[in-house]
């Protein structure tokens, strides 16, 4: 759930003293509906403490399963509970003309609209790695 540099023996774990210098940068990933809103809602789960481990999704912006604009609460609300947030996103290269292609155009128009379009910055992977390298690393 966080980026980190690959042990040479799995490359799906952090390595220490064996770290690949490759740095892996997972998909971003978050439950498919947002927690219940409202002061009773906090209360229960304040009250029960933290509930059940919610399933995890990968949030692909080209899938059916949310609104346009419900994706970008649920990208959103993922972003507000990671330690070092960062937004990772799979989109397919399928033609224009499809299906698919038609999605991810609708869904980074609605982006635009959306409030959280104000704290997301884009930036060139290079310049990324390079930062967060440093942030990593020292």
């Amino acid at each position: 759930k966080t980026p980190y540099h690959p042990s040479h023996e799995d490359f799906r774990k952090a390595g220490n003293g064996d770290a690949r210098r490759l740095l892996l940068i997972p998909l971003t990933t978050g439950p498919a509906v947002l927690p219940p809103r409202g002061l009773i809602s906090r209360f229960k789960r304040r009250l029960h403490g933290k509930a059940e481990p919610e399933a995890v999704h990968m949030l692909y912006p080209t899938e059916d399963d949310w609104t346009e604009r419900y994706f970008w609460d649920l990208v959103s609300h993922r972003l507000g509970s990671m330690e070092r947030p960062y937004l990772s996103l799979a989109i397919r290269t399928d033609r224009f003309e499809s299906f698919r292609a038609a999605r991810v155009c609708r869904v980074f128009k609605e982006l635009t609209r959306h409030p959280l379009a104000q704290r997301l910055r884009f930036v060139d992977p290079l310049e990324a790695k390079e930062q967060i390298t440093s942030q990593f690393c020292g």
